[in-house]
């Protein structure tokens, strides 16, 4: 999911765009704030014990769908995710910018973002595709990358990852209506030196999980979650949003997710101020996942953006569709 990107619109194209619109540049200050203390917890620490998630799932036997509760729905559709053959695909948009006297500017150009994660007997693979766009005639940076994880072996991480987006086949078009579903890259001519090559020991290190624990981007337990949403059952749909505010109560849900932003990102020493996220969920009557939306907004921090900027506002707003093949 999405969210951890390096679209960040600089100070210049600020001055630029009130230039354009004949606005004048007075007293302007950015939003300095630093950013606060990531989570401590680990992964197994952060999630429902898995022993628990297997039994309520085995308990989906003998009960109808009606019995459970949003947040067990969601237990047990995430605990399918790993028993089953599956492909997410999530599509959307990215809206950054930066705090300019206590207004942020540069959100009303927003950056396509496509990904895929999919599972295929052993082997998951994760794609991440976002092309530069051209803002007031600065672009901005591409994401283009793929992971794959041998489900079996579970001893190497594979990343290729390329900036510079040589390996997209479709980049879509920023002319017209933008449409992230046709985002396309080709990873098979990957040359070595986009490659890297991870110890699962090492990439949980990183990203505070292996990616088999990492389907879904929000982790929702007893820990990081209290509420009771209610349940809307219709025309063999089970739908409930859960709403998460707060950096104190984000930091553990994201726990693996804003790492993955703050790689993405590409610039140093990134980390993440949360302010809410809201997730509109719907699974189907076999228990399954069948869509989420993801409103996520946050700050993120970091060293080296241009012109002195500290940080920028983001919005990620995505759709997620999922396939998933039944248990045999």
């Amino acid at each position: 999911m999405t969210t951890f990107y390096k679209k960040i619109i600089p100070t210049f194209l600020v001055i630029a765009l009130a230039v354009l619109t004949g606005l004048v540049i007075g007293k302007m200050y950015l939003d300095a704030n630093t950013a606060l203390a990531d989570s401590k917890l680990t992964w197994a620490e952060a999630h429902t014990p898995m022993n628990q998630v297997e039994a309520l799932y085995n308990s989906t036997k003998e009960k109808s769908i009606e019995e459970f509760s949003a947040k067990e729905l969601y237990l047990i559709a995430e605990y399918k995710l790993s028993l089953c053959d599956f492909k997410i695909e999530t599509t959307g948009f990215i809206k950054s910018g930066v705090s300019l006297g206590g207004n942020v500017i540069g959100k009303d150009s927003p950056v396509m973002m496509r990904s895929v994660k999919q599972k295929k007997g052993n082997l998951y693979t994760y794609e991440k595709l976002s092309p530069t766009r051209s803002v007031a005639g600065i672009p901005t940076p591409n994401i283009c990358m793929q992971i794959s994880y041998d489900l079996q072996k579970k001893n190497e991480v594979k990343i290729i990852k390329n900036d510079d987006g040589a390996y997209f086949t479709n980049i879509g078009s920023y002319s017209g209506d933008l449409d992230p579903s046709v985002l396309r890259a080709d990873f098979s001519d990957a040359s070595n030196k986009d490659v890297s090559k991870k110890t699962a020991a090492a990439y949980e290190a990183e990203f505070k999980a292996t990616p088999d624990k990492q389907y879904i981007p929000f982790i929702i337990s007893d820990v990081t979650y209290t509420d009771k949403p209610e349940v809307k059952h219709e025309n063999g749909e089970h739908s409930f949003t859960i709403s998460l505010s707060g950096h104190e109560v984000l930091k553990d849900a994201a726990l693996y997710y804003a790492k993955e932003i703050c790689y993405t990102c590409g610039y140093g020493t990134p980390s993440i101020n949360w302010s809410n996220v809201k997730m509109d969920i719907v699974i189907d009557d076999n228990f399954n996942f069948k869509s989420i939306h993801f409103d996520e907004n946050y700050t993120l921090f970091a060293s080296g953006l241009p012109m002195g900027v500290k940080s920028a506002e983001v919005q990620d707003l995505f759709d997620s569709v999922f396939t998933v093949s039944e248990v045999a």
